[in-house]
């Protein structure tokens, strides 16, 4: 518990005007921020929906069945991440980067803004 308070208060007062969200995953918990860096990671499952990722570095990372319901990932990379699954409905994708993303199964009831949904390829 020490070491997640510290963690917390190292990534707030770092930057103190970006937010920082404490996510539950199948292994543990993790801190997420605001234009972080976290290539690769696996975020499967993981409810982040509503939360402010702009400017968020998820680079191959790993979404499956994620709920991105109204997560905003303005300016973000998500370049190769794996989206099979993933709630998108209503989420912020403006200027994001999806190339070579992986978005079999993605659903998202209010369509993303940012992105044309058709012109997404699967697969």
């Amino acid at each position: 518990m020490a070491s997640k308070l510290k963690t917390i208060l190292v990534e707030t007062f770092s930057a103190p005007g970006v937010d920082s969200y404490v996510i539950k995953v199948p292994h543990g918990s993790i801190v997420l921020r605001e234009g972080g860096s976290y290539p690769g990671i696996d975020l499967s499952g993981a409810n982040l929906s509503g939360l402010n990722l702009g400017r968020v570095n998820l680079e191959g990372a790993k979404l499956m069945n994620a709920n991105l319901s109204g997560t905003n990932l303005k300016d973000a990379n998500l370049s190769g991440a794996i989206l099979t699954g993933a709630d998108l409905s209503n989420a912020h994708l403006d200027n994001a980067s999806l190339n070579g993303a992986v978005i079999d199964g993605v659903t998202f009831v209010i369509p993303p803004t940012g992105i044309n949904p058709a012109k997404l390829s699967r697969g």
